[in-house]
């Protein structure tokens, strides 16, 4: 027999198929990690991985917008940090889908909104780590991505 699953090794002085040694390392995993040769039934759907797809989460924070929430509200209600709901900002502002959002200016003084949409407008690339250095801190990066999203 020449078949890969008949070759014979060596274990040991006595020469064993390699099939008989897959079976032992088999034996020995299952014995290991409590594990069993028998077979179960797989329920419909995992196997495929088919999962229901979840709407984004920034949905319902967008829902939360619409009801005029403060952000510290909606991450409070969410249990999410500040940053991600800034972040569903964001990425609702990309996709056209922003609500409303004008009531959120009163969470900054109308000049400092100005003074901080002054620096994004001469900033080349609108990032936030050199405007934050520009006012050495005063503002928090929480605040300026806020002011950015009424930037442009």
């Amino acid at each position: 027999m020449t078949s890969s699953s008949c070759r014979r090794y060596r274990q040991g002085r006595v020469a064993v198929p390699a099939f008989d040694l897959l079976k032992q390392q088999e034996d020995i995993l299952l014995n290991r990690f409590g594990g069993s040769r028998e077979k179960i039934a797989i329920k419909p759907g995992r196997a495929s991985g088919a999962k229901k797809k979840k709407p984004p989460t920034r949905l319902a924070t967008k829902e939360m917008l619409e009801e005029k929430l403060s952000l510290q509200e909606i991450a409070d209600r969410r249990g999410l940090t500040l940053g991600t709901i800034l972040s569903h900002l964001e990425k609702l502002k990309g996709s056209n889908q922003l609500p409303d959002i004008e009531y959120l200016k009163a969470s900054l003084s109308e000049n400092d909104i100005a003074t901080i949409l002054a620096a994004f407008k001469k900033s080349e690339d609108g990032t936030l780590t050199p405007i934050h250095r520009e006012f050495d801190g005063k503002y928090s990066f929480e605040d300026l991505r806020l002011a950015r999203l009424f930037a442009w």
